[in-house]
């Protein structure tokens, strides 16, 4: 099952969302733990697990979950990246680099160093990774600051298993499989135990393996998140069927266990599952979401392209230009999109349609050519071209178009806005320009060199608008440097000069900004001074901006350096606001002027039950609040403590099934006995709030028109108003009308191209 390779797994809906529409694969992700490493200068690593029921391998977390970072396959040579994207890879004849195939995009390359024992990933961002080659996992990640983090390993079931990830000063995140089977403990300590955060992971064997069934804190243990399994044996692996949240969400997932057919039917397998419906239940009585999957006959995978299938190879980039394939996703059976895909997985329309009425469609061109091989596509095949949007609604449509243009490093050269104005993005080569940038030491192109926006007309003495950048080299740790942004200047004749520290001798604050100084017209207005702090692990920074006439104003803010959690801020009047936090990084007070005469608190309490989730805030007077929540995180209730020391509630917000909130109570309360008044929301085609009746028995209107650009607000029998907008938004016309429909006032603006006012009449 290993074998099963595809692009489509390379788009983001596989990787961050429940269903990904392109491959019908659910899929879900926890963070266990991020490492701030370095005190706070990074670079940073969240441990993140996701399952993929194609994967039969147990890492120690269980079958088909794994930790997303970059690794190398020496036998297969591809390529993981930690963005969860995987390529096959070439050693070049004529240098040390490895090739990336199909990666068209320039943004990332590697090399074989170290006498061939490592791989050296680097990213046009700065950031670089090691790689050891024989074993294929990720040794170490050095940001483009030059701060380091290592990971080490341990072997599980024969493979080696991630143990360990640390900086340079003891702030480290612990893996622990071994010392006990049916569990996993994972630590984020710091040195002498300053800080402390757990993980416990609980496994069962279930016949052909060990799986993953529940997640919590060491020392919250009622915050759990359980999740149950379904065999699937054409698969010979666990697919998820249910996961339970601690907040009291489940979703159930059901599949299609004969789903997507394979190209010639695969060996001893003809299909790969995909999800069929998608079940949100929030819990305190609000109602289910359900999301309904169907798929077309052709697929990601290749099928009825009349080609044979291929181990480790995308069938896909090989079938005939007019492949496609789509899926349609129905929510609570009335709300659809249909998707369509191309031979290159990229989308290529989206349709939406309410009650069977069609509403919106969005078209997207790219830069891929269809009629050609993935080896002939130019470097920018799977970036966005040009995009069209278009709003049905009574028989009557309208098209917005945006187009774009990207160069083979994923760098937009090249914007025109849906109304016509045009931008033009042009970078510094990788060989740099003397005094004006250095060269980059990859050979990446990306340092922006100017941005110019080019009005739709000049009629009304309308100008370019441009910004221009300068780049130069700081020095930093490890024999890195980093090419930072030093100066920029404005059309408006304002420019910006950026200084920063340099000391490699001083890694804590080297790489960071010193001051910014801002001048205008050549006449400085204002410099930004920068400082840094350590004390008792908080990193304490002070800014102060001194104005043109030498006045100053200082304040600063300090952060935890392990949880990055903000302690305290204090502002330019000297005000202090301090902030604690319990083990789930949750406030727990906020303390503003402590020690004063101005003091003022505010206490945080949660509650995870079966009852819903809570939040109790309790003021300085010992005034207490209180929310309620439901599984998504959608506040129910909202209740206040009365003069004797009831809480009772005075709100209820009631949900309908596809989240937006059905109708709301408020209570006034007279003693023990309530009144209570309600108010309920409609919602139009587009479902955007259209309509809400108060409990006056008002109605309110609100209808947005994005067909014709016109909105209408007022209340039902009463004036109301009608505005026309323009295509940002922007108000053009504005007519007010008498309850008999008697147009009694009008107010018109004029823009310029760059939507300045330019004209106003009443």
């Amino acid at each position: 099952m290993e074998n099963i390779v595809s692009n489509a797994f390379n788009f983001s809906e596989f990787v961050d969302s429940g269903v990904d529409p392109r491959t019908g694969s659910y899929s879900i992700s926890f963070t266990l733990g991020e490492l701030l490493s370095n005190k706070l200068s990074g670079p940073n690593f969240k441990l993140t697990i996701s399952h993929n029921y194609l994967n039969k391998v147990d890492e120690g977390f269980g079958l088909g979950w794994s930790i997303s970072m970059s690794s190398y396959d020496k036998i297969s040579r591809k390529l993981s990246l930690s963005s969860g994207r995987t390529f096959e890879t070439v050693l070049s004849k004529d240098s040390n680099e490895l090739i990336i195939l199909h990666r068209k995009t320039k943004d990332v390359r590697a090399f074989l160093v170290e006498n061939e024992r490592e791989i050296k990933v680097v990213y046009i961002d700065g950031k670089v990774e090691y790689i050891d080659y024989e074993s294929g996992k990720l040794i170490e990640t050095v940001s483009n600051l030059g701060h380091e983090i290592f990971f080490y390993y341990r072997y599980f079931n024969g493979l080696l298993s991630l143990s360990k990830i640390s900086d340079q000063f003891g702030h480290s995140i612990t893996i622990d499989h071994w010392s006990n089977k049916y569990y996993t403990i994972i630590n984020s300590v710091a040195e002498n135990d300053i800080y402390k955060r757990n993980y416990l992971l609980s496994k069962i064997s279930h016949g052909y393996g060990r799986i993953l069934t529940s997640i919590s804190m060491v020392n919250s243990s009622n915050l759990k998140t359980t999740i149950d399994y379904k065999y699937i044996d054409k698969l010979g692996n666990y697919a998820i069927i249910q996961v339970k949240h601690y907040s009291g969400l489940v979703e159930t997932i059901e599949y299609s266990y004969e789903g997507h057919l394979l190209p010639n039917k695969k060996n001893n397998f003809n299909f790969i599952p995909n999800v069929k419906r998608h079940t949100l239940y929030p819990g305190s009585e609000q109602p289910k979401t359900v999301f309904e999957y169907e798929y077309s006959l052709k697929n990601y995978l290749g099928y009825g392209s009349n080609l044979l299938w291929e181990d480790g190879v995308d069938v896909l980039f090989y079938t005939a230009s007019d492949y496609r394939y789509s899926s349609q996703e129905v929510m609570n059976g009335s709300h659809i999109i249909e998707r369509v895909y191309n031979k290159y997985h990229l989308l290529e329309s989206e349709k939406y349609f309410r009650n069977g009425v069609l509403y919106k469609e969005i078209d997207l061109e790219y830069y891929a050519d269809l009629t050609q091989g993935i080896d002939e596509q130019p470097n920018n095949y799977s970036y966005k071209k040009k995009e069209s949007i278009t709003f049905h609604l009574d028989g009557i449509q309208r098209t917005e178009v945006s187009e774009y243009g990207f160069d083979d490093y994923g760098n937009c050269i090249f914007e025109c806005d849906k109304d016509g104005t045009t931008s033009f993005f042009e970078y510094y080569p990788c060989e740099g320009e003397q005094n004006q940038c250095p060269a980059h030491p990859y050979q990446f192109i990306c340092y922006l060199k100017s941005v110019e926006t080019h009005p739709v007309s000049n009629t009304h003495g309308e100008n370019i608008l441009w910004n221009k950048y300068k780049y130069s080299l700081v020095s930093n740790l490890n024999d890195c440097s980093y090419i930072a942004e030093s100066e920029m200047n404005t059309s408006h004749g304002e420019t910006t000069k950026n200084h920063y520290f340099d000391d490699p001798n001083q890694p804590r604050t080297c790489g960071l900004v010193s001051n910014i100084e801002i001048s205008l017209n050549d006449e400085l207005c204002g410099i930004l001074s920068f400082s840094y702090d350590l004390n008792n692990n908080e990193r304490i920074t002070h800014i102060t901006m001194t104005g043109f006439d030498g006045q100053c104003a200082t304040k600063s803010e300090a952060q935890n350096i392990y949880s990055g959690n903000l302690i305290y801020r204090v502002d330019h009047d000297g005000l202090i606001t301090r902030y604690t936090y319990n083990e789930n990084g949750q406030y727990t007070s906020i303390v503003v002027a402590p020690d004063t005469e101005k003091y003022s608190i505010k206490e945080f309490d949660y509650d995870y039950s079966s009852d819903g989730n809570s939040l109790l805030i309790t003021g300085s007077q010992g005034h207490k609040q209180k929310f309620i929540y439901d599984g998504m995180g959608r506040q129910l209730c909202h209740l206040s403590e009365d003069n004797s020391g009831k809480v009772k509630i005075i709100e209820e917000i009631h949900y309908n099934e596809n989240g937006e909130v059905d109708h709301s109570i408020e209570r006034d309360w007279f003693g023990d006995h309530p009144m209570e008044y309600s108010t309920h929301y409609y919602y139009d085609l587009f479902g955007e709030l259209s309509m809400t009746i108060r409990p006056s028995g008002n109605i309110l209107i609100s209808e947005f028109n994005p067909v014709k650009l016109t909105s209408k607000t007022g209340i039902e029998g009463l004036s109301y108003d009608i505005i026309l907008n323009d295509i940002n938004g922007k108000p053009l016309e504005e007519t007010r009308f008498t309850s008999q429909g008697v147009q009694y006032s009008i107010s018109k603006r004029y823009y310029d191209s760059h939507g300045q006012t330019i004209k106003a009449t009443d």
